[in-house]
């Protein structure tokens, strides 16, 4: 017998679709950056985060949203987290439909960063990524690197322009990933030490 699916059901099934695309073209333009990108919990995780976020609701009506529930804040890996280790409140606007801007405050490293013993510097890697599933071709990254020296002496404020599509019907998802470089030149490789979250999900 046929079982006749009903429109929240046929709407889940759709958006399901929509989640898997879209994680797997944002974990595309996000690649390197993040610490084990091949890592199937963290890809079920992201999928799951992203239909939770859609819902019930018809992905071709929904309306501007700043912050995603669910994706806003998501682990790249579960066992470590960017807010918990930098103190710092990083702020993302969107300036026009084809940047975003982060802002970070001027701080001293050595107060507001939790390190692992030897290190002498961090690195900041940012990427804002963005895909349009009502356009698929519009899609594309922006990228930006900080080096931080492990001091005590004040870190300047940082304006950060991140040129990606922000235009009607884009998912944008903007992400912070931290690597530890002690005094060898190596980061340290363990996995609390490797955080990576999506700092801010929204959509056009």
């Amino acid at each position: 017998m046929k079982i006749k699916q009903t429109a929240a059901t046929k709407i889940r099934s759709t958006n399901l679709g929509i989640a898997a695309r879209a994680a797997k073209i944002l974990r595309q333009h996000f690649d390197n950056r993040l610490p084990f990108p091949k890592n199937g919990f963290m890809q079920c995780h992201f999928v799951g985060a992203i239909i939770n976020w859609l819902g019930n609701n018809d992905a071709a009506s929904l309306p501007p949203e700043d912050n995603l529930g669910y994706i806003n804040g998501f682990a790249f890996n579960a066992a470590a987290s960017v807010a918990a280790l930098w103190k710092v409140p990083l702020q993302i606007t969107k300036e026009n439909d084809g940047l975003l801007r982060m802002y970070i405050p001027a701080f001293i490293p050595a107060e507001k960063l939790l390190v692992p013993p030897g290190t002498v510097e961090i690195r900041c890697t940012i990427v804002a990524a963005s895909w349009n599933w009502l356009q698929p071709n519009l899609q594309n990254n922006a990228g930006h690197r900080l080096l931080i020296p492990f001091t005590g002496n004040l870190f300047p404020a940082q304006d950060i322009p991140l040129a990606v599509p922000a235009s009607r019907g884009c998912l944008l998802v903007t992400i912070v990933s931290l690597e530890f470089i002690q005094k060898d030149g190596e980061r340290d490789n363990r996995v609390r030490y490797l955080p990576c979250n999506v700092m801010d999900a929204r959509y056009c």
